[in-house]
C-alpha cells in the first residue's frame, strides 16, 4: 500500500512513459516508510502497468536480500545480479534488481557491484534500499540517483491501518500515535508476537513499552533506544553475538 507516496508515483510513472528512468537508484529513509514496497510496486508497473504489488509473478525482476546465515550480500549475489541483468527483458522494458538492506554488501563484493553500476547493461535498473546514503561507500553512493522516503505522518499511518486492517479510526489513530512515523512499528503493535526474536526486535519492544507507560517521563531513555536501534539497523551483527546480547539484557 503506497499511501503518502502519490507524488513519487506520478514522477516515476512519467519517467517510465518518457523512457527517462535512471539506471541506478538509492531509496533511503527511516525504517518502515515504504521504500521496499515502492520499489516492488515500481517493477510491477514496468511489467503490468499497475503501480501496486499483485499476486502475478515478476519475470524481469530479481530481489536480493542478505544471506540468512551470514547476514551479508556477497560476491555470489553480485554474480547472480550480473548474469540476470545481462539477459534481455521478456515482459518489461527493464530488467530490474532490488537490493534490500544494501548496507550489508560486503567489501569484497562491492567492487564488482560498482562496476555493474558504472557500466550498466542495456535496459537495466538497479534499486538499492537503505536507511541512509552514508551506509554505502562514497564511491557507490555517488553513482546513484537518491530518492528520500520520509517518516509518515500520524494521519497517513492511521489511513493505512484503516484500509489494510479494517480497524476503527480510533484504534488506528492510537496505534499511529505510537509508531514514530513507521508503518513497520505500527504493524508490530498490531501483532507483537509475529517478529522474530533478535536484538532489534528486543529494542523495538522496549521502545513501545516505555512509550505506552509514560512517553514524557521516559523521553531520554526513548531517545537513547531510538539511537541504538538506528545503529543496529546500520551495522550488521553476527547472529551469535545478538543472542549473547539478548541473553545478557533479559537475564
Amino acid at each position: 500500500m503506497l499511501i503518502g507516496h502519490e507524488e513519487k508515483i506520478k514522477i516515476f510513472t512519467r519517467l517510465i512513459k518518457e523512457d527517462r528512468l535512471n539506471h541506478a537508484y538509492l531509496f533511503f529513509g527511516p525504517p518502515g516508510t515504504g521504500k521496499t514496497v515502492f520499489a516492488k510496486s515500481l517493477t510491477f508497473f514496468l511489467e503490468y502497468q499497475t503501480f501496486k504489488q499483485r499476486e502475478y509473478p515478476l519475470i524481469d525482476c530479481l530481489a536480493v536480500a542478505s544471506n540468512p546465515e551470514t547476514k551479508n550480500i556477497g560476491i555470489d549475489d553480485i554474480r547472480n545480479i550480473k548474469k540476470f541483468l545481462s539477459e534481455k527483458p521478456l515482459k518489461s522494458p527493464k530488467r530490474s534488481v532490488i537490493i534490500d538492506s544494501a548496507e550489508n554488501i560486503t567489501w569484497q563484493a562491492e567492487p564488482a557491484l560498482l562496476k555493474i553500476v558504472e557500466e550498466p547493461a542495456p535496459n537495466s535498473l538497479i534499486i538499492f534500499i537503505s536507511k541512509s546514503p552514508e551506509n554505502l561507500s562514497p564511491a557507490l553512493s555517488s553513482r546513484l540517483a537518491k530518492i528520500y522516503f520520509p517518516a509518515l505522518s500520524k494521519e497517513q499511518i492511521t489511513d493505512i491501518l484503516i484500509k489494510k486492517h479494517n480497524l476503527s479510526e480510533k484504534k488506528s489513530a492510537l496505534i499511529a500515535s505510537q509508531s514514530f512515523g513507521a508503518i513497520g512499528r505500527a504493524e508490530l503493535l498490531l501483532n507483537p508476537k509475529s517478529q522474530e526474536k533478535n536484538l532489534e526486535s528486543l529494542i523495538e519492544e522496549s521502545i513501545i513499552n516505555l512509550y505506552l507507560k509514560d512517553s514524557i517521563q521516559n523521553s531520554k531513555t526513548l531517545t537513547s533506544l531510538l539511537e541504538k536501534e538506528e545503529k543496529i539497523k546500520r551495522f550488521n551483527l553476527n547472529q551469535k553475538i545478538q543472542e549473547k546480547a539478548i541473553n545478557y539484557i533479559t537475564s
